[in-house]
């Protein structure tokens, strides 16, 4: 973002310049929490505009209508081992790296 900063050169001439600016960071430094937050949300948080997927308006439809697409285009590679407890087996020992 940036603004149009009036000054007066060396020789009395009138001008505007331009001025960049980081409204976030500038809010942050400054403990501004309202402003901070303000424009956060002027930068980051958006409203969703999609209100129809393929004519369907309900979300259960929608993510069903997204499951059914998936399972018809996505195949397993080994029935036999996709069945199997195996993940599950593995996961249960599983905690992760440590910090």
């Amino acid at each position: 973002m940036y603004t149009a900063v009036p000054f007066y050169d060396n020789f009395g001439k009138y001008s505007l310049i331009k001025h960049y600016t980081n409204d976030l960071h500038e809010a942050l430094l400054s403990k501004d929490g309202p402003t901070f937050w303000e424009y956060w949300r002027s930068k980051f948080e958006t409203r969703p505009h999609c209100t129809q997927v393929s004519g369907c308006i309900e979300p259960e439809v929608i993510a069903n209508n997204f499951a059914s697409y998936l399972s018809e285009i996505y195949a397993l590679n080994n029935a036999q081992r996709a069945s199997s407890d195996e993940y599950m087996t593995l996961r249960e020992n599983y905690f992760g790296f440590p910090l």
